[in-house]
């Protein structure tokens, strides 16, 4: 049976050929300067996924037949927070594990 060879280009020593004739190694800024313009414009994670939440469509939501006292407690909390009703919602969904970003950072009209 005859034998394969397959070159992957892994080798450490250089063969002869390119021994006789040296090549200026490229700059490595060459190669910092690519990466830069490839990475440039492009937000952190965590900032994009503010834009996508900031940007995303909207939909209203509503809670009907709620108890009055549990509405009325829920508009004096947000009132003793400072808080418009829909921070305050946001707040209580966070304190409940979920991970949303600020009201600020979210806000659909600073699109």
């Amino acid at each position: 049976m005859g034998k394969i060879s397959v070159n992957l280009g892994l080798e450490t020593e250089e063969p002869e050929a390119s021994k006789a004739r040296p090549v200026a190694p490229k700059a490595s800024t060459d190669q910092t300067a690519a990466l830069a313009e490839l990475a440039s414009g492009l937000p952190s994670p965590s900032q994009a996924r503010k834009d996508a939440i900031r940007k995303a469509p909207r939909k209203a939501w509503t809670f009907n037949n709620m108890p009055v006292p549990i509405k009325e407690a829920f508009e004096v909390e947000a009132d003793r927070r400072g808080m418009t009703m829909k921070e305050f919602f946001l707040h209580c969904l966070r304190s409940g594990g979920l991970d949303i970003p600020e009201y600020d950072e979210i806000d659909g009209r600073r699109k």
